[in-house]
């Protein structure tokens, strides 16, 4: 009976360690690391919004953010099966809920351009969108005279830190010499093997890049202005 017990234990073990079934649990594992999409076949949207990730209510001239769509859906067969979804962050995780197919949206803006997966670059040009700021358009496609969406954010400049542009760059310095080649070793014999060749010599050290060369002058003119979102605004 012992002898019946030690086989099994060890069928065990072998079961646990065998290549088949470590590409099984890697497969799940892999699974986990990828965000499921709700199949909206399936779903009823009862109601629908779209921010900035961040949120608040300003964007920066140049910044980019990733936009986020939340949606409250009942299923259309269980009225009484509800839950709330939203389009996935980057490399987000299998949730039991899954999340909205960015697929499904289409966004646009007059103020700055769209990338993957929801993500906006404001427009740069700080004159702009002084006065009027940013507006996103946002469309769910499948419904888009039911859910389309128009989000305005008034300029904040709090990313802009420096002002100016850069002068070209230097030259690069010239490489160091080679070192010297190590000694050779010894011969070894039919009693002995050789012995270790010497170590060779450091090579030189490179030289300085040159000095980049100085940035243009600029000539900035400073204006104070009133927008609508600022009492107070310098402009150079």
């Amino acid at each position: 009976m012992n002898r019946r017990l030690t086989v099994l234990a060890a069928s065990l073990t072998l079961l646990a360690v065998a290549p088949g079934c470590s590409m099984i649990v890697n497969a799940i594992s892999g699974a986990k690391t990828k965000a499921t999409r709700v199949n909206m076949e399936n779903w009823n949207v009862d109601s629908m919004k779209v921010d900035t990730r961040a949120g608040g209510e300003s964007l920066c001239p140049g910044q980019t953010v990733q936009m986020v769509v939340t949606a409250s859906l009942t299923h259309k067969k269980k009225g009484d099966k509800h839950k709330t979804v939203e389009t996935p962050e980057p490399g987000a995780k299998m949730s039991n809920i899954g999340s909205l197919d960015w697929g499904h949206f289409e966004f646009s803006s007059p103020n700055g351009s769209f990338g993957e997966e929801g993500f906006y670059t404001a427009s740069p040009d700080v004159l702009a969108t002084a006065v009027d700021g940013f507006t996103i358009d946002t469309k769910y496609t499948p419904q888009a005279d039911k859910f389309s969406f128009e989000n305005h954010y008034k300029p904040s400049y709090e990313c802009i830190t420096s002002a100016g542009a850069f002068g070209p760059m230097g030259g690069g310095g010239m490489m160091g010499s080679s070192g010297s080649s190590g000694s050779s070793g010894s011969s070894g014999s039919s009693e002995r093997a050789g012995g270790d060749g010497g170590p060779g010599g450091d090579g030189g050290s490179g030289t300085d890049g040159t000095d980049g060369a100085m940035g243009p002058t600029l000539t900035a003119y400073a204006t104070l202005v009133r927008t609508p979102h600022h009492d107070h605004l310098f402009f150079f």
